[in-house]
């Protein structure tokens, strides 16, 4: 869970399977009441108004993986409007080995 407009917001995997299973019928429906071709992607990360976690019940990694890191490109913190790093995805890999398929998936 993260928070941006217009508060609380949950993030589809999409490198489980059953949500591109999901949002493919989804889009099925909608084409079949209205006709389009194309969509707008208006984010491409999943952005979060929170920096990581938005609360101490979410912090399940205790040392988050931030913390551990030998280096990060600019020397920022890369949790700054993200999701956890830590965060797990439906195919086991974290949120630091994903964060920039989420726009191409």
């Amino acid at each position: 869970m993260g928070k941006v407009w217009p508060n609380e917001a949950v993030y589809p995997d999409f490198l489980n399977p059953k949500t591109s299973a999901y949002w493919g019928s989804q889009l099925d429906g909608f084409q079949s009441t209205i006709k389009f071709d194309g969509l707008w992607q208006d984010m491409n990360e999943a952005s979060n108004f929170c920096n990581g976690v938005c609360s101490k019940d979410q912090d399940k990694a205790g040392y988050s993986i931030a913390n551990k890191l030998p280096y990060t490109p600019t020397g920022k913190r890369l949790e700054t409007k993200a999701i956890a790093l830590d965060a797990q995805h439906a195919d086991g890999s974290t949120e630091l080995d994903s964060h920039s398929l989420f726009g191409s998936l």
